[in-house]
């Protein structure tokens, strides 16, 4: 995604007042109007609709928005500040048109140097206090902390109490121990205020460098603080980073300035945000290097909820991630080694130079018996069938090149595909798509043999896939109506 201005350019813009009807107006715009004519794709999901940023899911619905990883929302304005890196007035006159506002040119010397302080904000550092009672009965009292590590912190500068609103202040440095990166949080237990300090730089955020080769990566500072609390035993050996925003970018600077890591743990919250975060890291992870890559879930929310239980505390419930066990449940229905004993899979698997034939026949004929299905359960019942026929499928053309013929493989090959923070659409989307997928699997299954190795290689991949389509759509069809007969019970 590209940004309005670069750096430099953003320096030079004059002062610009705009009227209280501009700023409303501004406000009150169209967000997906705005996506629209700028190349992003929105899709609709329920009554609102759905944008896939960078870094995570945002919902919309007219001039709203809000972010479903960070739990953070605003305006018009403030979404294409946060998303499109723009200034106030870059925001509003993109949204509105560059002809709003009044441009003054003719200001003095000082008058610019404040312009361009306001558009690129130094990182200052709040106010320390004196004493530390408030932090350290919030932190200890409150979140269940415990006293040797707050005191860790404190020592080494990374924490400490500001004034005058006595919120915990979390700093983030650099390799020369530069603060970069500031986030402040309230230690009035009714507030839930939170937020990083304008000026931060999010790829400091938050943490502690160690000497082996693990990393721990955190959605918030009282997280990973209240994981080390938890583990104690040798802490100071490993390696520690809040993520403090959607961004993956914490974790990436610290994998790319300390070569020594080698193990990354993602230790994110146990909800459906989480779950999409953890898979969407370790792909950005895996995409820089060879990385082991690990998901450590908390049993309840986060791992502070886990610290509260331990001290006999209320604890925040987990959640889990709708979809994804809709189709781990579908899975585990469908992919039982019975399939093997009916006669669709034998018509498939033992069907040798009919492979192709037998197998393209099969999925159209399924297809267009779920179209026409009465039922949810029908069309589940005809979609099941196209996956026994793609796995068949893939085990004939295996015994064919003298590989290990064996269904386990494929099945857990269908589960491990599945990839939460991209299962994005309804059903209608996933059906248009199932139907150009099978248009395109029959011209690739359509080659004129002899294939060579890598070619029946890519067969296999694409009619797993097609199988995996048929997955998909069942699990996102059983939420629709689960998630509708809820509304229907509301109403």
């Amino acid at each position: 995604m590209q940004r309005y201005l670069c750096s430099n350019e953003r320096s030079f813009m004059p002062y610009i007042l705009f009227s209280e009807h501009e700023k409303q107006s501004t406000n009150a715009s169209d967000i997906c109007s705005f996506l629209s004519t700028h190349g992003q794709e929105v899709k609709r999901s329920g009554r609102e609709y759905m944008w896939e940023s960078p870094s995570g899911k945002v919902s919309i619905n007219g001039s709203e928005w809000y972010s479903q990883y960070e739990r953070v929302g605003g305006g018009a304005i403030s979404f294409v500040q946060k998303f499109f890196g723009a200034s106030y007035p870059e925001a509003i006159r993109s949204l509105l048109g560059s002809n709003v506002g009044q441009a003054t040119t003719n200001l003095n010397k000082k008058n610019k140097r404040n312009s361009m302080n306001e558009t690129q904000t130094a990182l200052a550092l709040p106010e320390k206090s004196t004493e530390m009672r408030r932090l350290y009965g919030y932190l200890l009292n409150e979140r269940c902390l415990d006293r040797d590590i707050v005191h860790a912190f404190i020592h080494d500068g990374l924490l400490y109490e500001d004034l005058p609103n006595h919120n915990a202040v979390f700093v983030g440095t650099d390799e020369n121990g530069k603060p970069r990166h500031i986030q402040k949080r309230s230690t009035n237990p009714q507030s839930d205020y939170k937020g990083n300090v304008s000026g931060s730089d999010i790829s400091y955020a938050f943490h502690y460098v160690g000497t082996s080769d693990k990393l721990f990566v955190f959605e918030a500072p009282i997280d990973m603080l209240a994981y080390i609390s938890m583990n104690k035993r040798g802490w100071k050996q490993h390696s520690y980073t809040a993520l403090c925003s959607t961004a993956d970018c914490a974790a990436i600077r610290m994998l790319n300035t300390y070569p020594n890591l080698k193990e990354v743990y993602l230790c994110l919250d146990h909800d459906s945000a989480g779950i999409e975060g953890a898979y969407r890291i370790a792909e950005s992870i895996h995409n820089l290097g060879e990385y082991s890559v690990w998901r450590k879930m908390p049993k309840n929310k986060d791992w502070d909820e886990d610290l509260k239980q331990y001290h006999g505390k209320d604890a925040l419930p987990c959640s889990e991630h709708k979809k994804m066990r809709m189709f781990l449940q579908k899975c585990s229905e469908y992919l039982t080694r019975n399939c093997q004993e009916t006669k669709l899979w034998k018509h498939i698997a033992d069907s040798r130079g009919y492979a192709v034939d037998n197998t393209l026949a099969l999925l159209h004929s399924e297809i267009d018996k779920a179209e026409n299905a009465l039922d949810i359960a029908g069309t589940q019942e005809h979609l099941k069938n196209c996956v026994i026929g793609c796995i068949a499928f893939c085990y004939c053309k295996d015994e064919q090149m003298e590989y290990p013929a064996l269904f386990s493989h494929w099945a857990n090959a269908l589960r491990a595909m599945y990839k939460p923070h991209k299962d994005t659409g309804n059903s209608a989307e996933q059906w248009s798509m199932l139907k150009k997928n099978l248009a395109a699997l029959e011209k690739n299954l359509n080659r004129v043999s002899p294939l060579t190795e890598s070619e029946v290689n890519e067969q296999e991949k694409t009619v797993i896939t097609f199988a995996f389509d048929c997955i998909r759509l069942c699990a996102i069809m059983e939420t629709e109506q689960t998630e509708q007969s809820l509304i229907l019970n509301l109403e």
